[in-house]
């Protein structure tokens, strides 16, 4: 999914106006999103036959996040990448840093 220029990165699907299956020219409107904003139709940038469409209606997605597949009849689909478990970061206090001796003086 393009970040399509806008300043929030969340965007919602509100139609797919493609089904599997279907064939789809460059530049042919694929779907309706909702942003912060505004609704705007995105076209697509590959052409071929949509294979997969991996987020349906009304998802939350991100800019950047794959939404669909789309390619030539009968090639394979990637595979789904496993949902990586959360990581949990805990805060390190920085070290003290002991400055030069010709910082550590007062001008």
């Amino acid at each position: 999914m393009p970040a399509l220029g806008q300043t929030s990165d969340e965007l919602k699907i509100l139609a797919w106006l493609k089904q599997e299956g279907d064939a789809v020219a460059v530049g042919e409107p694929l779907l309706s999103l909702e942003t912060d904003k505004t609704t705007i139709e995105v076209e697509s940038a590959f052409g071929g036959v949509l294979l997969k469409i991996v987020h349906g209606i009304d998802a939350v997605i991100q800019a950047g996040q794959v939404i669909a597949y789309i390619g030539q009849p009968g090639q394979r689909i990637p595979d789904q990448p496993a949902p990586q478990p959360a990581v949990t970061v805990q805060p390190v206090a920085p070290e003290p840093v002991a400055l030069p001796p010709a910082f550590a003086q007062a001008p």
